[in-house]
């Protein structure tokens, strides 16, 4: 069965991007979170 998605994607938002990064988050705070995404998924 396949249910309807609560959020569906708007005509206007692009498929081919997986990440999308907001123009006004420091490159610090940016790097920080991924360093700790990809720990997490390391383990």
């Amino acid at each position: 069965m396949i249910k309807d998605s609560p959020n569906p994607p708007s005509d206007s938002q692009s498929t081919d991007h997986i990440f999308t990064v907001l123009p006004n988050l420091n490159s610090e705070t940016l790097l920080a979170n991924a360093s700790q995404d990809l720990a997490s998924v390391h383990c």
